[in-house]
């Protein structure tokens, strides 16, 4: 778990230039031979804070996955907060609403600019 060094927000299929580039066991890139030694590359969090010199790559794993389970919390507390107070019509998966759309009935909440 990291992020893209010179690509915004790309997962690390992409970073390093296909699947076949990737090193699953050390969590990086795999460099080409020859040529291509661009400022593109994979780093983990545990790298990226210093961790993994510290406690080795367990330990780099464990806070990347800190990491990443705090961020998913907070996002998903700022989505639940945003729908909770600007659109309560958007709460569920909305399926209902579109076979009952479908099927003819008048949902005007639920097609709204601030509900989609």
């Amino acid at each position: 778990i990291g992020f893209c060094r010179g690509i915004f927000l790309a997962d690390r299929n992409r970073c390093c230039g296909g699947s076949e580039n990737v090193d699953f066991l050390r969590e990086s890139c795999i460099r080409p031979a020859l040529g291509d030694n661009s400022a593109v590359d994979w780093i983990t969090w545990g790298e990226y804070i210093g961790m993994d010199s510290q406690v080795g790559q367990d330990g780099g794993a464990l806070v990347s996955l800190v990491i990443y389970v705090v961020a998913s919390m907070f996002f998903t507390g700022v989505a639940s907060f945003l729908v909770c107070e600007y659109a309560p019509a958007a709460r569920g998966s909305g399926i209902p609403e579109v076979k009952a759309a479908v099927s003819g009935y008048d949902l005007p909440q639920s097609f709204s600019s601030t509900c989609l």
